[in-house]
């Protein structure tokens, strides 16, 4: 949470709203609520006016407990909000310089649970982007319910096709890697159909026809029959289309190897890759993967279903497509245990190259990894350029903008290391230092972990 008693230096964000909320509570409160908890979870303060320069000041609130009391009662209307997701101490009257102001936090809400929508009408979901909040399109409606889901995408049978529909050269390469890979895990003697069947591509129907799932259709279907199922479904590299997700990924994994500029960074791609295909919705756009001199870039349609942190802390994993992981894991393909995106991150880092990136964006929503070839500049060389630009940094109007950068970036960001906020402000990680100092001696920012766990935060 941002730190109350340095209000003016926030300002609203697409992870905080301000209300003056002097006539009672909002109505618009319940549109923030729902886009919050669509999008990446945020923080409502009630009794707090933004000035023209941007910056927060309270106002007192004549009665902030009646405020709470309509705001719980509401929230747990079902015609008011469709679910509740907030704890008894997400909400919370604060005494700001001599003002009492209402804090509501908002938690990204559980897949689950989303779309999130008010007034009984789940057209009346929103998200946030920048510092508004905005209606969903129905396709973004359409992509939280599918997310939502127990059994995930990829699970469903095509009752209106059969095996015919998936391509026979591309599953006689797929069984033969198999067979390499994981010798007598299915029998030799199984027919392709019954193949299909043991490693859950397909299902065998009441009337005895075996029929794929999406996950056997994407991974082995020919391009007409996967078109019809997903209008909107494309693979691209270099401008290259394939004919399925199997053909593709083996296609990108074989140019990689003789031309990625690091190749010892092949795992880390391998691994990048596999998790780009398993978390794609393929209804909703293109995968797309470029390459350039610099680094690569993984890009899949849908946003993460856990979060981005959660995920490069590893242990938990909640593939979109949880069928074509098992069928990629068969392959020896992407590790699919939540260990894979910390598995990219170590890779990386021991060759000492550029920390990883990774980026969600919405309306539409997608997904980028972006793995870079480059270097970690030695620690002479950010002497040197820290040198170059030391009389500049020392202006305090420069100093004063950087710090407050960095009160930014943790308010969307929750934790991060020096180093990672040095990359954010494209800035010397000794400089960084140098201004997280300062926030730490002015009880702005705390610290959790030691050494290279080290982590930066807002003060509670």
């Amino acid at each position: 949470m941002i730190d109350l008693g340095h209000l003016e230096k926030y300002h609203e964000n697409n992870r905080i709203e301000a209300k003056k909320a002097l006539g009672g509570l909002p109505h618009s409160i319940w549109e923030t609520y729902s886009a919050f908890a669509n999008t990446l979870g945020g923080l409502i303060l009630l009794g707090v006016e933004e000035y023209r320069d941007k910056s927060f000041h309270p106002v007192d609130l004549p009665d902030p407990e009646a405020l709470v009391r309509e705001f719980r009662e509401l929230i747990n209307q079902p015609g008011k909000a469709s679910v509740n997701i907030l704890t008894a101490k997400d909400v919370f009257i604060e005494e700001v310089n001599g003002c009492h102001i209402v804090v509501i936090q908002v938690p990204r809400a559980l897949r689950r649970d989303k779309p999130v929508y008010v007034d009984g009408d789940l057209r009346n979901s929103y998200r946030r982007s920048g510092e508004g909040d905005y209606r969903c399109a129905p396709e973004e409606i359409e992509a939280m319910l599918r997310d939502a889901a127990v059994r995930t995408q990829d699970m469903q049978v095509l009752q209106d096709m059969t095996t015919e529909a998936l391509c026979r050269k591309t599953l006689n390469r797929y069984r033969a890697c198999v067979e390499q890979v994981r010798p007598g895990s299915l029998p030799e003697a199984l027919s392709m159909d019954e193949f299909l069947v043991q490693a859950g591509a397909a299902e065998t129907g009441e009337d005895g026809v075996v029929r794929p799932n999406c996950a056997g259709l994407l991974m082995f279907g020919k391009p007409a029959a996967i078109t019809t199922v997903y209008p909107d479904f494309r693979l691209e590299y270099r401008e290259e289309d394939k004919r399925n997700v199997f053909d593709f990924c083996e296609n990108v994994l074989a140019r990689m190897k003789g031309s990625l500029p690091v190749p010892a960074l092949f795992p880390a791609v391998q691994e990048a890759l596999a998790n780009c295909l398993v978390n794609a919705d393929y209804l909703s756009g293109p995968v797309i993967i470029e390459m350039n001199a610099e680094s690569i870039s993984l890009s899949n349609p849908g946003v993460f279903r856990i979060g981005i942190d959660t995920a490069k802390n590893g242990g938990l994993s909640d593939p979109r497509n949880s069928t074509m992981m098992k069928l990629f894991q068969l392959a020896d393909i992407g590790e699919g245990t939540g260990s894979g995106v910390p598995g990219i991150f170590r890779i990386s880092r021991e060759l000492g190259l550029k920390e990883p990136v990774i980026s969600e964006s919405l309306h539409p929503d997608r997904t980028t990894l972006s793995l870079s070839f480059e270097k970690v500049a030695d620690p002479a060389s950010k002497k040197r350029s820290a040198g170059l630009s030391r009389q500049k940094s020392d202006d305090p109007r420069v100093k004063e903008r950087q710090k407050n950068d960095i009160i930014l970036f943790l308010t969307d960001q929750i934790a991060a290391s020096a180093s990672e906020i040095a990359k954010h402000l494209n800035i010397s990680v000794s400089r960084t230092n140098e201004l997280l100092a300062a926030l730490l001696k002015e009880e702005i920012v705390v610290t959790d972990g030691t050494g290279k766990n080290k982590k930066y935060r807002l003060r509670s």
